[in-house]
């Protein structure tokens, strides 16, 4: 079984998150160790971890200190959102049987903010949700969770509506999508 990229940024956040400031030189000895153990790893492990956490500097997901002294890192708020999507998405679970009720998720962006919206739906299709009509997205499980979540990260309140829906006309191809 091969470690996949995101499993590599998910563990590194968690790892700075549940430490809240991690040592620098803690993360080769300890941290390195324990990943490189996990199945699917090969030698040059230790090598990607550090790229990853190199990218993951980058992208404005963690930062590099100086405290007392010592090289640290730290989660940014940004890295802080971050973690939370992925132990949202960790924590959902799909129940045993479906409730028969449609989660729907709408939303009304403005054209000048037109890359908000795109944003917004690439974390839709990232949480698995399908999409109905343009703005007009669907959930079988109860997630207002992520919902709120989505509407904290991106500032769109009133904008994006959460609707929970008994029927939806001609949804055959739901039920199969979402193996119901």
């Amino acid at each position: 079984m091969a470690i996949r990229k995101s499993d590599i940024y998910k563990s590194i956040l968690n790892v700075i998150g549940v430490a809240g400031i991690l040592a620098v030189a803690a993360i080769a000895p300890n941290t390195l160790q324990i990943l490189a153990k996990l199945p699917g790893t090969r030698r040059y492990f230790s090598s990607h971890i550090h790229s990853r956490i190199q990218r993951l500097r980058d992208s404005g997901l963690i930062e590099f200190l100086e405290i007392n002294g010592n090289q640290v890192i730290r989660l940014t708020a940004k890295g802080k959102i971050e973690l939370q999507r992925y132990q949202l998405l960790e924590k959902i679970k799909k129940p045993l049987r479906w409730d028969g009720s449609w989660r729907l998720i709408i939303f009304d962006i403005r054209e000048y903010k037109r890359n908000l919206r795109h944003k917004i739906r690439e974390e839709l299709k990232r949480f698995g949700f399908r999409q109905l009509q343009q703005s007009v997205w669907v959930y079988p499980y109860e997630c207002q969770d992520i919902i709120t979540l989505l509407k904290a990260d991106f500032h769109v309140g009133k904008e994006m509506l959460y609707i929970t829906a008994k029927f939806i006309e001609n949804d055959k191809w739901l039920k199969r999508d979402f193996r119901l």
